[in-house]
């Protein structure tokens, strides 16, 4: 009877383990193919039922429907088998892109799900990983990281799917409200990363993509969506409209890209130490006019050479940060240049039109602002000045001097600041935001509108750094008027440089020929083969030697393609590194490993050394050679020859 009834017992659960089990699939079935209908009634009005049935129908598109007639069962099926996969560019955390494969976000936990199975991939990236990937390109900004949940792979199908098989780009944007941050946080690395996503493609420069771009941040509805709009065939999607799509447990994407590439921002604003350019920065001049060219073509705006007299623009402003002699400004210049000044202000005119005028400009004349950003429509060889209020000082807050001074912008760039305090008008009384201080404590109050310099700060609510930014200022006419002048004149030289200034380094040398003598070594080599194709004044060659045992390491400047070493250590191996220097462009090193008499000896890398260590062996050791041609760059050796391609050779014995 014991037995019996403990037999009665385990029947009874495995027949309720196995209804249950039914109930639950029967449950998921409703649930996918009976989903939609249930959303839909339950909407309560016609205004919510129209609205929503937009965002559903653009979902549509790029979507495949979850009804029996469609493969989402049988994808929903895939990822309870295969789960999710994901690639990473890279292991670090601060500038990498990942792709995803059937990534699902959760509407109603407002996170990513990663269904994960025994066959999910993981490169470059591990579960520790799922709240350290970075959605933005800002820098030092701890705000936009991708929540990831891990679920297990046959939990999917518990979960009623909606899938966007279009390739999507998933990222955050950072403050859309403000042009500096649309173009550089946003728009340039997002087309940059829209360009390496499809670099294998015939795709032309200035096409649209065919890629859905989605936002993954709070911002809806600002001035410059439209920008964004211009680089893909699809509309973006927000965060935003999945919020309204209740009637799908998940979104999922097919394949996605996670985040958008750091290689394009030059600026830190400061959220960890005060604001300061990246270092190092990567960006060129390319990045910045390619994304340039193509909105200019979307917006149809001609970048061709106009035939109109060159023009300055002097950017105005309605509500803050007024010059308040605008006007005198202007004619001043205009009586000093001969060049007409055309006036632009981004509250009254259309965004196109602003970009038209200064696209065709030979510079900008504007108050510390965002405006001055488009200072990257600018030609080469134009002018940017850029004039900054009482207590606000040019050297610590340069976003406009550093894209200036990007390699190959060739923009003349020069700041005025304020120094007296008659000249400004401040505005204690305005909203925290725009500067007003009159929440703040007396004593603090006067204390800041007494600074001669706003002390450095992190981003972004200095109370110091706002109430000097947003003041108004009258500027001193005759000393920015001078400056103008100047820019104008340094423009004109670097216009004419602009066909010349392009600087190709060598390449190697090449038939390095090694022969050793007792206590001596005959070299020699060719030229680098794309020497004759560049224009130079100057060229020498750095030959470098080092023995065996031996860290010090001596450097001979040679004119001549052949050298001969006198007076080795016998029996000893020598390392040699050869390179050609054409008019300070470095070429890279070819390397030569000279053996002992009858034996060969191992090539090893060479050791880091500093500038001093070479000139302190150069005097000893050489000193027929000018020490002047060694120049700071001489340590570059090591990092150099330690990663490029050696030529090794052995010298002939006699």
């Amino acid at each position: 009877m014991f037995s019996l009834h403990y037999l009665t017992h385990a029947v009874c659960l495995g027949v309720i383990a196995i209804l249950v089990r039914q109930y639950m699939l029967l449950n998921s079935e409703l649930l996918a193919s009976k989903g939609r209908q249930l959303y839909l009634n339950g909407f309560s009005s016609e205004k919510d039922e129209q609205s929503s049935e937009n965002i559903i129908s653009q979902f549509e598109s790029n979507s495949i429907s979850n009804d029996n007639t469609d493969p989402n069962k049988d994808r929903r099926s895939t990822v309870g088998v295969a789960g999710t996969s994901v690639w990473c560019s890279s292991s670090k955390e601060t500038n990498r892109i990942c792709q995803f494969k059937d990534l699902c976000y959760s509407h109603a936990m407002e996170e990513f799900i990663f269904f994960l199975s025994d066959i999910s991939i993981l490169e470059n990236f591990n579960q520790s990983d799922a709240s350290t990937l970075d959605m933005s390109s800002v820098i030092g900004h701890n705000m936009n990281f991708a929540k990831i949940t891990f679920l297990p792979a046959i939990a999917s199908q518990g979960f009623s799917l909606d899938w966007i098989n279009l390739t999507s780009l998933i990222f955050s944007r950072f403050k859309t409200d403000n042009l500096m941050h649309v173009f550089h946080d946003d728009i340039i690395p997002m087309h940059h990363t829209l360009q390496l996503l499809e670099l294998s493609s015939d795709k032309k420069m200035d096409e649209t993509f065919n890629i859905q771009l989605v936002f993954f941040d709070s911002w809806k509805d600002g001035d410059f969506d439209f920008l964004y709009e211009l680089f893909t065939d699809v509309k973006p999607l927000h965060k935003t409209d999945f919020q309204h799509v209740q009637r799908h447990d998940m979104t999922c994407f097919r394949k996605a890209y996670l985040g958008i590439s750091k290689t394009t921002v030059w600026y830190d604003y400061g959220f960890r130490y005060p604001q300061t350019p990246v270092k190092p920065i990567e960006i060129t001049s390319f990045h910045v006019r390619r994304t340039f060219s193509h909105i200019a073509k979307k917006l149809n705006i001609s970048t061709e050479q106009s035939n109109e007299k060159p023009y300055l623009v002097m950017v105005s402003r309605s509500t803050n940060r007024l010059i308040l002699n605008e006007f005198e400004l202007s004619m001043s210049i205009i009586r000093e240049t001969g060049m007409r000044i055309v006036t632009v202000n981004l509250e009254r005119q259309d965004f196109k039109e602003v970009l038209r005028i200064i696209s065709r400009s030979a510079g900008m004349i504007g108050i510390h602002g965002s405006l001055l950003i488009l200072s990257l429509a600018l030609k080469p060889g134009s002018i940017l000045i850029e004039l900054y209020p009482y207590a606000v000082n040019p050297d610590n807050y340069t976003p406009y001097r550093t894209l200036s001074e990007l390699p190959g912008m060739h923009i003349v760039y020069k700041t005025w600041s304020n120094k007296d305090a008659k000249n400004t008008v401040g505005h204690p009384d305005w909203s925290s935001f725009l500067g007003g201080i009159s929440h703040l404590p007396e004593i603090e109050q006067k204390e800041i509108m007494q600074q001669t310099d706003v002390p450095r700060h992190l981003c972004c609510e200095d109370a110091s750094w706002l109430y000097h930014i947003y003041q108004d200022t009258r500027v001193d006419i005759p000393v920015v008027t001078e400056i103008v002048v100047q820019a104008v004149r340094e423009a004109e030289t670097v216009e004419k440089k602009l066909e010349t200034n392009i600087k190709i380094p060598p390449s190697e040398v090449r038939s390095v020929y090694c022969r050793r003598q007792e206590s001596s070594i005959q070299l020699s080599w060719k030229p680098p083969w794309n020497l004759p194709y560049l224009q130079y004044g100057e060229v020498f060659y750095e030959v470098i030697r080092r023995y065996g045992g031996d860290e010090d390491n001596v450097l001979f400047i040679i004119k001549d393609t052949k050298y001969e070493m006198l007076d080795l250590q016998p029996n000893e191996p020598v390392h040699i590194w050869i390179r050609c220097v054409s008019d300070r462009q470095q070429g890279p090193f070819v390397k030569q490993t000279e053996k002992k008499l009858g034996k060969k000896s191992r090539a090893k890398k060479p050791l880091k050394f500093a500038l001093v260590d070479i000139r302190f062996i150069y005097r000893k050791r050489t000193k027929n050679t000018v020490l002047t041609s060694i120049y700071s760059s001489a340590t570059n050796f090591a990092d150099s020859s330690a990663t490029s391609d050696c030529n090794l050779q052995y010298c002939e014995d006699v």
